[in-house]
């Protein structure tokens, strides 16, 4: 059984890591990888973006059923440590994240440290969401 309250407070938990990871960070050479313009956060320099509290709402909700996803697995999987918990959520962010967002590389010609920030942050977010869920 998946319990929901656990899952909220695992998504602010990893949406938290986020916040770090793209802010104080690494905010800085996230934004000049991405070519966004100084001071103009989320619009890329010389094109239209997403507005901030539209890009916040989107990746909060995807954040959520990454960790709804998760706990179902974690219980399907039987996880009983915080060692496993560490270990699975290292499996999962390597197994399905890391290769999917290869191909930002591979077909957008994105830069390998752009793609290194990127993974690091969910790796660090699904295992901060897999604790949570197994000490919750």
């Amino acid at each position: 059984m998946v319990d929901y309250l656990g899952v909220l407070v695992a998504t602010i938990a990893a949406f938290a890591v986020g916040a770090l990871w793209y802010g104080p960070l690494f905010g800085r050479q996230w934004r000049t990888l991405m070519n966004y313009a100084e001071g103009h956060a989320g619009t890329p320099a010389g094109g239209e973006g997403m507005p901030m509290k539209s890009a916040m709402t989107g990746g909060f909700l995807a954040t959520l059923v990454l960790v709804y996803v998760l706990a179902v697995l974690m219980h399907q999987f039987v996880i009983t440590s915080a060692m496993q918990a560490v270990s699975f959520g290292f499996t999962i962010a390597l197994g399905f994240v890391a290769t999917t967002m290869a191909n930002s590389v591979f077909y957008e010609r994105r830069p390998w440290k752009l793609y290194l920030i990127n993974v690091s942050h969910y790796v660090v977010a699904i295992i901060v969401a897999a604790l949570v869920l197994f000490y919750w």
